[in-house]
């Protein structure tokens, strides 16, 4: 548990000192990340202030459309789980319309096939009366309404669940929330979406969170070693600096300390927490801060382990001097089996030192962009590889997750021209490819700014999924 809490306080890392990332004439890990993280701070601002234009842009309606060609090996498939021929269907296509106010959302989705509309579901969720109102013309003019407990109890939903209720947990791995949402807690929620900005952080405070907590995360990594490697994915090769950062147990206990001591008296936070609990009910900030107040406790428990165990060992070593005293020879026996205790009890400590330990390297190229990241725990492969090389206009990439138990992969490599990437990918689990990704135009300035342009497409690995 221990060793899993060191790697997932590294693996939050891996975000601002990652990928697509400028650290001009950086010489350690320290600066390379420091400089990393406030790139990444500015960044995550511009994004959210995208994010936030966008929403303004959303609460004027929106509309999505999801297409879904068939190929000629999926359509058995179709077929076999219908027990209907099928072979007539070439494509499925369902359009959503959305419109979200302080009165309700409204939802208008038809379903086409082969470009024939053949249902429309019209869905009102009113906020004025608390009720569900649904109707479909294909099969009848009646409109349905039914009220959120009603709904509740066709979703199964438990009685006791109807007035709503939130929790706030934290273990040695994370802080986690549960939110049940009564049927006025839904209607409040609704409210909200409706007016989104009002309870979201500004652009310039996202960048002094995320700069705030990533310096007390920096501050538990020492510099490791540094070295020039080249990275090689699909062919395409770059040669880089690398500069390694080291986390070890002993120094993630202080650091997970300030952490949440920051998380629980955080003042941006508890306005945003108090303004959603206000807004929808069913939680308080109390309740977060009682969940934080309670990790600490555990922390502290760790640390006075700690410090007894040390005392403990500090009053044997009196002891054993003492003893020395009175018996010369069997101090001096005892010191010989005491050293071989010692020797073997540094072994195994160095061991387990090595075992707690994590690495985070970061692949710097001589222009200063960080393309590569790996998480390591010593002795063991890569938990966590991100790498992305590029030469001239071929650029590659390679993610893989592996913890030993489950491996995901996306692999793949394409062309870069003036900012705009096309390539094809394949996404792999435990070495089984399941789906194939075509892309064409991604903008690769355009999201450094929020916004995602390009188009993709998919394709399903059939065999895979039968397997």
């Amino acid at each position: 548990m221990k060793k899993k809490l060191v790697a997932i306080t590294l693996a939050g890392m891996m975000g601002v000192t990652g990928m697509a990332v400028s650290v001009p004439a950086a010489e350690s890990y320290q600066e390379a990340a420091m400089q990393s993280l406030e790139d990444a701070s500015q960044g995550s601002a511009k994004c959210m202030e995208r994010y936030l234009e966008s929403v303004e842009e959303s609460l004027k309606g929106t509309s999505v459309t999801l297409e879904l060609s068939l190929s000629e090996s999926v359509l058995p498939m179709i077929t076999l789980a219908t027990q209907q021929n099928m072979s007539w269907l070439q494509d499925v296509r369902i359009q959503i319309d959305e419109k979200l106010t302080e009165e309700g959302m409204f939802e208008q989705i038809a379903l086409l096939l082969n470009d024939n509309e053949i249902l429309t579901l019209y869905y009102l969720l009113s906020t004025k009366d608390n009720n569900v109102y649904m109707m479909i013309p294909e099969i009848s003019d009646a409109c349905v309404k039914m009220s959120l407990e009603e709904m509740n109890a066709l979703t199964g939903k438990a009685e006791k669940d109807q007035e709503g209720s939130a929790a706030f947990e934290m273990d040695n791995n994370s802080l986690s929330a549960s939110l049940q949402l009564g049927p006025e807690q839904t209607m409040n929620l609704v409210k909200c979406l409706a007016d989104m900005p009002e309870y979201l952080p500004s652009p310039e405070a996202t960048a002094e969170l995320i700069k705030r907590y990533g310096t007390i995360v920096l501050g538990a990594i020492q510099d490791g070693e540094a070295s020039v490697e080249t990275l090689e994915v699909e062919g395409v090769t770059q040669e880089c600096d690398t500069f390694e950062g080291v986390m070890t147990q002993e120094s993630v206990l202080p650091a997970a300390q300030s952490f949440l001591a920051e998380l629980k008296e955080d003042p941006e936070l508890k306005a945003l927490i108090e303004k959603w609990a206000e807004a929808i009910g069913g939680f308080t900030y109390e309740d977060y801060q009682e969940a934080i107040t309670g990790a600490l406790d555990d922390l502290n428990a760790l640390t006075t382990e700690a410090e007894t165990a040390a005392e403990e060992a500090e009053e044997a070593m009196a002891e054993a001097e003492m003893e020395a005293e009175t018996a010369a020879e069997e101090a001096e026996e005892a010191m010989v089996e005491a050293e071989v205790e010692a020797e073997t009890a540094a072994i195994e400590d160095t061991a387990a030192d090595e075992g707690d330990k994590v690495v985070h390297k970061l692949y710097v190229t001589r222009d200063g962009d960080v393309i590569g990241s790996e998480l390591t725990m010593a002795g063991d492969q890569p938990i966590l590889t991100v790498a992305e090389p590029f030469d001239g206009t071929e650029a590659a990439l390679f993610f893989r997750y592996d913890d030993g138990y489950q491996k995901y992969e996306l692999t793949g490599k394409g062309t870069l021209e003036n900012a705009l990437l096309n390539g094809e990918y394949t996404f792999r689990v435990n070495d089984v490819s399941f789906l194939d990704f075509t892309v064409t135009g991604y903008d690769t300035e355009l999201i450094q700014e929020g916004y995602l342009k390009g188009s993709y497409m998919v394709k399903i690995n059939t065999e895979a999924f039968e397997e």
